[in-house]
């Protein structure tokens, strides 16, 4: 397939899938969605008249509070969601041309950018889909051609969809698993070799981590509500 049908195809699955995430527009939400939506709104103009902050994933909410710096309004965070989905669906079209070629990574493009699933959820204001699409990026970086920079994004990139969602906690536990099994254990080895994956993956939790004691008394106070069942 010629270089330039290939990019056609890629851009038209980038922008139906934009579509079919964003449309219909929505004024109505639920529960779940108006409390990330507060969340917004109090670290966009201070207001605070209810807040689930101390148990929820922040990041999400402050995307959604950079989109009202463009447009304040709450059609901003159903496109804000629409774009991060798409995002995730150029990621997995990269990794899928990266790993294997670029026929895959069209076939990878499709699939997540049509799954009916993956469209409905996208119209919700929740933390599952934003969280996907870093961890996907972090993926991405992760499998690109090694370099420090490239190793500082996956690790950036994995903290934040922690911050988006903290159930993907568990794959900090895999992935070490992972990377134990794969070099026998030799963890000095490990360390010399992705530490700029610790590095970034530490700089994207700190500021979250001191906010959280600062405001909170306890570093991992969210972290704990959530673990205990109270919000996701």
């Amino acid at each position: 397939m010629k270089k330039y049908m290939i990019t056609i195809i890629i851009i038209l699955i980038l922008f139906f899938s934009f579509i079919f995430r964003l449309w219909p527009l929505e004024y109505a939400h639920y529960w779940d969605e108006t409390v990330y939506l507060n969340h917004a709104e109090l670290i966009f103009s201070g207001e605070d008249n209810y807040s689930e902050i101390n148990s929820r994933p922040i990041f999400l909410s402050i995307l959604i509070a950079g989109a009202y710096l463009i447009w304040h309004h709450i059609f901003s965070a159903d496109i804000l969601m629409s774009l991060i989905g798409t995002l995730g669906v150029f990621f997995i079209f990269l990794i899928g041309k990266k790993v294997y070629n670029e026929y895959v990574g069209l076939i990878s493009a499709f699939l997540l950018g049509f799954s009916p699933f993956i469209i409905l959820n996208s119209h919700f204001i929740l933390t599952d889909i934003p969280a996907l699409t870093f961890f996907i990026i972090a993926i991405y970086f992760y499998i690109s051609k090694e370099s420090s920079i490239n190793y500082f994004l996956a690790g950036l990139f994995f903290s934040i969809s922690i911050l988006t969602k903290f159930s993907y906690l568990v794959m900090v536990f895999i992935f070490v698993i992972y990377l134990l099994i794969l070099y026998e254990f030799k963890i000095i080895f490990i360390l010399k070799k992705y530490y700029f994956i610790l590095i970034g993956f530490l700089l994207g939790l700190l500021p979250y981590l001191i906010w959280a004691q600062i405001k909170f008394s306890f570093f991992f106070s969210s972290i704990y509500f959530w673990c205990f069942g109270c919000n996701s």
